[in-house]
């Protein structure tokens, strides 16, 4: 950067100019380094083409409506570039992994506690990612969305059941909106014939979002010291005792003066001791 002749700073291309020894190749002055926005003006801006060439379209893609919603600026963040990039990877581990595995239909009118758990991971990123492209096109939340429902694949303890593949595939179909091409590729890897992009969009069972149980978050003192897992329909006098007699509350108070129980039905319970 050096200062032209009405006293603004003129910006000079980066590639131009020896790192070691910044001088104007004009002039011979020295230069100034400073990092700014990036602009077009300012020579700072970052091919798009080199960004495909390195990681592929649809990490470019991910990292452009991961990164701001469409009403803000975008600020250029090479590892969050990176960041789209491996969870793309993911993505395609899960599905090669899956195509590995043996799978068994089950009975699927009994579910198991893990089919249970993943049913719901599932619906709940249908609803969440469906909100975000119908209504204030919130694409950085529905990315999020889509990497909360892929480690919830990831953690999943049923990948041999009907549910898992149910939300590998699921996985996919919400995924194409934003990495066409390498979900098209994994569509086909499962044994489609046909596009993913000619698929339905999917909707969401208002069932499969109610829980059984939920986590209750133990406090000490306002301090978090764990949490339970209680009845998602129990009351606050439940939530209290089931507090009371957790091994978390046991540990903290057994041995002192409980002198108020502040009870957030269905986040935490709070037990305020005698110092």
């Amino acid at each position: 950067m050096n200062p032209n002749k009405s006293g603004k700073d003129r910006f000079i291309p980066s590639h131009t100019v020896d790192p070691a020894n910044p001088i104007d190749p004009e002039t011979g002055e020295a230069l100034t380094v400073s990092y700014q926005t990036m602009s077009k003006s300012k020579y700072n801006g970052v091919a798009p083409q080199e960004v495909i060439s390195k990681y592929g379209t649809d990490t470019a893609r991910m990292f452009i409506l991961f990164k701001a919603p469409p009403d803000k600026d975008l600020e250029w963040d090479e590892a969050d570039v990176e960041g789209q990039f491996r969870f793309l990877n993911r993505v395609w581990r899960l599905v090669m992994e899956h195509k590995e595995t043996i799978k068994d239909e089950g009975d699927s009118s009994t579910p198991t506690k893990a089919e249970k758990t993943l049913r719901y991971a599932i619906n709940y990123a249908v609803k969440e990612i469906t909100e975000d492209l119908e209504g204030d096109y919130q694409f950085n939340t529905a990315v999020s969305e889509l990497m909360k429902l892929s480690n919830a694949l990831a953690d999943a303890e049923c990948k041999t059941s009907t549910v898992y593949a149910e939300g590998i595939e699921a996985l996919l179909k919400l995924l194409a909106p934003f990495a066409p091409h390498i979900a098209e590729e994994l569509w086909h890897e499962l044994g489609h014939s046909d596009s993913i992009h000619h698929q339905a969009w999917l909707t969401y069972d208002p069932a499969a979002l109610v829980v059984d149980e939920i986590s209750l978050v133990i406090q000490i003192m306002g301090k978090t010291r764990g949490t339970i897992q209680v009845p998602a329909q129990a009351d606050a006098a439940m939530l209290e005792q089931l507090a009371r007699e957790s091994e978390i509350a046991q540990r903290y108070i057994a041995d002192k003066s409980v002198k108020k129980v502040i009870v957030v039905p269905g986040k935490l319970v709070n037990f305020v001791v005698a110092q």
